[in-house]
């Protein structure tokens, strides 16, 4: 048993073509179109909004980094000034040391000989 529908049965149950005049979709054009630009002009203001937001938010974070970067920067630079005056230090102090230890020339006393010369004659008159 099959069915028959009418036109007016489908469209009672929004299943038939609709089809709408020029004059009626101008006319819900025209109603619509202002409510458009204001949902278009909320949006755009909203957008804007969190814009801005962000742009602070992202400022700040940058503002933040630098300020990080130069302590860091200057952290390191005061220990990397300590660290050569440290090694400034010890090499003066081992090259006062080395000057101070060095070995220095003593004049020494002339030694006599300890063996016998036996290129010179020996002296006989002595026992």
């Amino acid at each position: 048993m099959s069915e028959q529908r009418t036109e007016g049965q489908e469209q009672e149950r929004g299943q038939g073509s609709a089809t709408l005049s020029k004059e009626q979709i101008e006319l819900i054009g025209t109603i619509l179109e202002p409510r458009f630009d204001k949902v278009i002009a909320e949006m755009r203001l909203i957008a804007k909004e969190e814009g801005e937001k962000v742009r602070a938010s992202m400022d700040t974070a940058v503002k933040d980094l630098r300020a990080e970067m130069k302590d860091d920067m200057r952290r390191q630079s005061t220990l990397f000034c300590w660290f050569i005056g440290i090694l400034v230090t010890i090499g003066l102090a081992a090259g006062g040391l080395a000057v101070h230890k060095w070995p220095q020339a003593i004049p020494v006393a002339a030694v006599a000989p300890a063996a016998p010369d036996l290129n010179e004659p020996a002296d006989l008159s002595q026992p």
